[in-house]
C-alpha cells in the first residue's frame, strides 16, 4: 500500500472531477474535504510519487507538490460529528492511515 498527499496550487470544478475520474478508474481510495488537498491510497502499488506527480501536473497544469508517507500520525480541526447524517471529516482518515 501506498500512500500520497497531493497539493495543488490553482485548480477548478472540473480539473478536480478529472482527477477524480483517474482516481477511480485506478481503484485509488482518496480523502478530499479541503480545497486544493487530497489523500490518495494506492492499495495495489500500481504507482509512485513521479508518476502520479506527472498526472498532476497533466490535469492541473499548475505547481503541485506530491508527497509519499508511510507511518500513522495526523491531527487536524473540523467537522466530527458520530450522527449517522452528520459530516465528519475524520471518519475517513481514521479507517485508512
Amino acid at each position: 500500500m501506498r500512500k500520497f498527499i497531493v497539493t495543488i496550487e490553482e485548480s477548478t470544478k472540473e480539473q478536480d472531477n478529472l482527477f477524480l475520474d483517474y482516481i477511480k478508474e485506478n481503484e485509488f481510495n482518496w480523502w478530499h474535504w479541503i480545497k486544493n488537498f487530497w489523500i490518495v491510497i494506492d492499495y495495489k502499488d500500481t504507482i509512485n510519487s513521479l508518476r502520479l506527480r506527472d498526472k498532476v501536473r497533466e490535469i492541473y497544469g499548475s505547481r503541485n507538490l506530491v508527497l509519499e508517507f508511510e507511518k500513522k500520525g495526523w491531527g487536524g480541526f473540523g467537522p466530527n460529528s458520530d450522527e449517522p447524517d452528520g459530516k465528519n471529516m475524520f471518519k475517513w482518515l481514521n479507517n485508512n492511515l
